[in-house]
């Protein structure tokens, strides 16, 4: 049994959360039910990636590093044209070459660096300014020898994805000075613990592999509303290979990605077979009935189509397309291009937001059916009665009730809330949820009697 447990994290002051296959967070708007999402993607995201992170961040140094010398050094003494060359186009070119090779990066790079170090003994510059670019230089090559802390890489990774989540305000909305914890559990074994003071990580302990390998967030279907936007971002984070630019949340920019490309663990088998296995679904074909066809991503053309069950190819008309279609066109692309896998922990917030309450009947079977079938644990926010509800009357068909969990997420205070386990007490929430269609009612049946 997996358990996150945490206190003082944006509104939320406390929460423990099962992760086990499929849970539900109810709750009015401005409770706090994304926060759980929001820490959990940081958490999983940053430790399944810190990797990458970490390259990519080191490219951007070192190439940041290059540029800078070289304009130094330009304002201090004239060039030759072989010069310009060495210290300028060419190493960058030499730098670009090294990082993306995969052997001897280190040794390489330094070598590639030394050489200008040397050259630049040559080079007519008086003392001060020589002394300066060698510096620079040296400096740079120890930034590169340094012994890697993997503790530390991790660690600045959760942070930056946290405060990217969280737009830099992770801790206690009104008290960012109180200390915020968070844990993770698995069989009341610690696997993870922060600590946290005024948005920063003040204690990272890891004591061993998390179970999952990968997550995703849905956040909103107007993920293809920013297509251009996050072109322009991928390409221009691609000339930087830096992860630094926080304006967009992570999670939009890995969700992008996902919906642009397959999963190549699942894909490395013969191409075919995995599009037979993952287009002939049961998930698939039940969200191609729902919808009246099915999307897909046309590489060549870089755009998404939807073509209706007739046959008839329709491009992807971003206005002209009702918005429960995208939504439930991201889950399809995700299913079909191999994303959803048993150590993938699926975040899904507010679905009901765009969708008809028979589509939201729907969509809730088949994520019951997603985790019961297929193990995937999923973490849904809602505000939606009919949502709620479908998922407790399939979760109870399917045999899912031992790993399907209902917490509400209630506000103690304008600027803070709790998030309870309701498994056993869900008609708290159906009340709730319910009652502006009460007051309503009531409304009206007053309304007959004044006339």
């Amino acid at each position: 049994m997996v358990k996150l447990a945490f206190t003082n994290i944006g509104m939320v002051e406390k929460a423990e959360i099962e992760l086990n296959g499929l849970v539900c967070i109810a709750g009015e708007n401005d409770t706090g039910k994304s926060t759980v999402g929001k820490l959990l993607f940081s958490i999983v995201y940053a430790l399944n990636h810190f990797e990458e992170m970490f390259e990519q961040d080191r490219t951007h140094y070192l190439l940041n590093q290059a540029e800078l010398f070289y304009f130094r050094l330009r304002r201090l003494i004239r060039l030759s044209d072989e010069d310009r060359l060495f210290f300028g186009v060419e190493f960058q070119h030499e730098l670009s070459h090294w990082l993306n090779s995969e052997e001897n990066v280190t040794e390489k790079l330094t070598a590639t660096i030394e050489k200008r170090l040397l050259k630049l003994e040559h080079l007519h510059l008086d003392e001060e300014g020589k002394n300066l670019l060698a510096d620079m230089l040296t400096e740079t090559i120890d930034f590169l020898n340094v012994a890697r802390d993997e503790e530390k890489i991790k660690q600045e990774a959760v942070e930056m994805v946290m405060r990217s989540e969280f737009q830099k305000s992770i801790s206690r909305l009104n008290n960012e000075n109180a200390e915020s914890l968070v844990s993770i559990t698995e069989n009341h074994q610690e696997i993870l613990r922060l600590a946290l003071k005024n948005n920063r990580l003040t204690e990272f302990k890891l004591g061993d592999p998390l179970y999952y390998k990968d997550v995703i967030y849905i956040e909103s279907p107007f993920v293809f509303y920013f297509i251009d936007l996050l072109q322009r971002f991928m390409a221009r984070r691609l000339m930087q290979r830096t992860n630094r630019d926080q304006s967009i949340p992570y999670h939009l920019k890995d969700l992008f990605e996902k919906l642009k490309s397959k999963n190549p663990q699942m894909f490395s088998m013969s191409e075919h077979i995995a599009k037979d296995a993952s287009e002939n679904s049961l998930y698939h074909s039940q969200l191609e009935s729902l919808m009246g066809g099915k999307m897909y991503y046309k590489e060549m053309e870089d755009e998404f189509v939807f073509q209706r069950s007739g046959g008839q190819e329709e491009k992807f008309a971003l206005m002209n397309t009702a918005t429960g279609i995208k939504a439930l066109g991201i889950f399809q692309l995700l299913l079909q291009s191999g994303w959803l896998t048993k150590r993938t922990l699926l975040i899904i917030d507010e679905p009901e937001v765009h969708l008809h309450p028979s589509w939201q009947i729907e969509y809730a079977r088949i994520l019951v059916e997603l985790a019961k079938s297929e193990g995937v644990h999923i973490l849904v926010n809602s505000h939606s009665p009919y949502f709620i509800e479908a998922l407790k009357v399939y979760s109870d068909q399917k045999g899912l009730e031992e790993d399907m969990k209902f917490y509400h997420a209630q506000k103690i205070s304008t600027s803070s809330s709790v998030i309870r386990d309701v498994t056993n007490q869900l008609e708290e929430v159906f009340q709730l949820l319910t009652e502006p269609f009460h007051q309503l009612e009531e409304e009206t049946l007053q309304d007959d009697e004044d006339r």
